[in-house]
């Protein structure tokens, strides 16, 4: 799948140029955790740039073949059940509902032979702030929610790297 990133143009370079680099967020709290993200699509990375004041928009190809994904109903009962079992020991540390990120982090260091297997997660990413476009208006749809992704750390699953705004 194609993938779009925001950011600033040195990273940016360095993403395109080197095979083994990754933007890669370590304190991420509020969305999946640690790893370099990217939007589904061309026109949320766009609006990540405006939004954020990045200055450039890279895209790759993403093998999404180990994928924890957060939009599979069963798979996020399962999390949710391992979550629960880590909950006291994330209280500890200090981390609160809400901080999806820091709990993702949490989980993939204390029980790594689970989830070694993932390189890479997907989730639902909704736009409380934005009004519905008329056209979905009244329905049951909503253009307010994109996919994003998240590859933790294995620039393998990056590849066909290339500029959209330099």
């Amino acid at each position: 799948m194609t993938g779009y990133h925001a950011n600033d143009r040195k990273r940016c370079t360095n993403f395109v140029n080197d095979a083994n680099y990754l933007v890669i967020d370590e304190d991420d709290t509020d969305f999946l955790g640690k790893g370099m993200y990217f939007w589904e699509h061309k026109s949320k990375a766009k609006w990540w740039l405006e939004e954020k004041k990045k200055e450039s928009i890279v895209k790759a190809e993403l093998d999404v073949s180990t994928l924890l994904d957060l939009t599979d109903n069963d798979m996020l009962i399962r999390i949710n059940r391992i979550a629960e079992k880590f909950a006291s020991a994330m209280e500890r540390k200090g981390i609160r509902n809400g901080q999806i990120g820091l709990k993702l982090n949490y989980m993939f260091q204390a029980w790594s032979s689970f989830f070694d297997q993932f390189g890479s997660v997907r989730a639902h990413f909704y736009y409380k702030n934005r009004q519905e476009l008329d056209f979905l208006y009244g329905s049951k749809m909503t253009g307010n929610c994109v996919d994003i992704y998240l590859v933790r750390s294995d620039p393998t699953l990056v590849t066909a790297r290339e500029w959209v705004i330099q």
